[in-house]
C-alpha cells in the first residue's frame, strides 16, 4: 500500500448563497494500491467530510464538493 495525499476543494455557501464566492481547500491522506485506486477513494469520500449546519444568525452552511485537484504520491 502507498500513502498519496489528496487537494479537495469546496465552495462554502451560506443560506442563500447570495454572497461572495468563498472557497475552502482541504489536504487529506489517502492509503490505496496505486493512484487510480487513491482517486476513486478521494473522490467517493469527498461528501463526507463536512455536514451542514446553522450559523449563529441561523443560515444553513454548506460544502459543495467541486473536485479532486491534486493526487500526489508521498514517497519515503
Amino acid at each position: 500500500m502507498k500513502w498519496f495525499v489528496a487537494r479537495y476543494i469546496y465552495q462554502i455557501i451560506t443560506g442563500e448563497g447570495n454572497h461572495a464566492p468563498q472557497f475552502d481547500e482541504q489536504l487529506r491522506l489517502i492509503v490505496s494500491a496505486d493512484s487510480t485506486e487513491a482517486l476513486c477513494k478521494a473522490e467517493s469520500q469527498a461528501d463526507s467530510f463536512h455536514n451542514p449546519f446553522r450559523n449563529c444568525r441561523g443560515d444553513m452552511v454548506t460544502w459543495n464538493f467541486i473536485c479532486v485537484a491534486d493526487l500526489y504520491e508521498i514517497q519515503s
